[in-house]
């Protein structure tokens, strides 16, 4: 998930973004796949992809933003 997030093209780091969503769903154990510890790759490039956003992304923002307040419960 880390290289997808990374990725140019908006779409996918969308969708992606969307799978995170879906998995943070399903609770806390499957949660913790995703944010092992603190410092989590997937916790700072989910906060890379808000910072990175712009006034034409504000779809990825909105989307980012629930990732990171679903994920913030573990």
């Amino acid at each position: 998930m880390n290289v997808v997030l990374d990725h140019n093209l908006r779409d996918l780091v969308y969708y992606s973004v969307g799978i995170i969503i879906n998995i943070s769903l399903y609770g806390k154990k499957v949660q913790r796949l995703l944010v092992i510890e603190e410092g989590s790759p997937i916790l700072e490039k989910l906060f890379d992809v808000l910072k990175d956003s712009n006034l034409e992304d504000m779809d990825l923002a909105r989307v980012s933003a629930k990732a990171l307040n679903n994920l913030q419960k573990v």
